[in-house]
């Protein structure tokens, strides 16, 4: 009976651990901290815009979840509180949220635009060197 218990109690036990995922920074810079509960976008491909990656999370304890308002409120005081503007996150093969990249937006020059008034084709050169 006290083994039947042990198993119960463990199961129920299992069933609470609360979700959390583990922050490993990506560089030594000091952090701009944002206040609790600041907004920040998730992504799940490479956003548009320029960032810099702040750190990752990876998941450590609870059950994964699939959906982005779960995985949210999850990270968001970790998010929060490294300055983060995104998380980009990976999904495992069942389609859980098992990965982030915490990222900062960056104002991002414009792209390089092709030369104009470039010949297409270099002129060969007709000089000759000297002795």
């Amino acid at each position: 009976m006290q083994r039947l218990m042990a198993i119960v109690t463990f199961v129920l036990f299992a069933g609470c651990v609360p979700l959390s995922y583990a922050y490993t920074p990506a560089t030594s810079n000091p952090v701009a901290r944002k206040p609790a509960g600041c907004k920040f976008d998730i992504h799940t491909t490479t956003p548009t815009q320029g960032y810099s990656e702040l750190g990752t999370l990876k998941h450590y304890n609870g059950e994964a979840p699939k959906d982005t308002e779960k995985f949210r409120k999850a990270v968001a005081e970790q998010v929060c509180d490294v300055g983060g503007d995104a998380v980009i996150v990976t999904t495992n093969e069942k389609g859980l949220y098992t990965t982030g990249s915490v990222v900062k937006y960056v104002g991002g020059a414009e792209p390089v635009k092709p030369v104009q008034d470039m010949p297409s084709v270099q002129q060969s050169d007709t000089e000759v060197p000297t002795k």
